[in-house]
């Protein structure tokens, strides 16, 4: 799993792309409301994890508990 998680909301994504990614380090999940409720943004590492897959509140979780560090913006 990544070392570091950057949690976003849905409109924030630019902000995501452009800052957290430039060293093509870490994982970016977006939260919103809807279901499923997490959304992989962006991903550096090789992972099981697939961009714009949906994740359940367990699977955000699991990806949390994970993490090195996680960043919220």
């Amino acid at each position: 799993m990544s070392s570091i998680v950057y949690v976003v909301h849905p409109l924030k994504r630019s902000i995501a792309r452009s800052i957290c990614l430039e060293e093509a380090t870490g994982l970016v999940v977006s939260l919103d409301k809807t279901l499923p409720p997490g959304k992989i943004e962006r991903i550096s590492e090789s992972s099981p994890l697939c961009r714009d897959e949906g994740l359940s509140y367990g699977q955000v979780l699991e990806v949390l508990i994970k993490a090195e560090k996680v960043i919220a913006l």
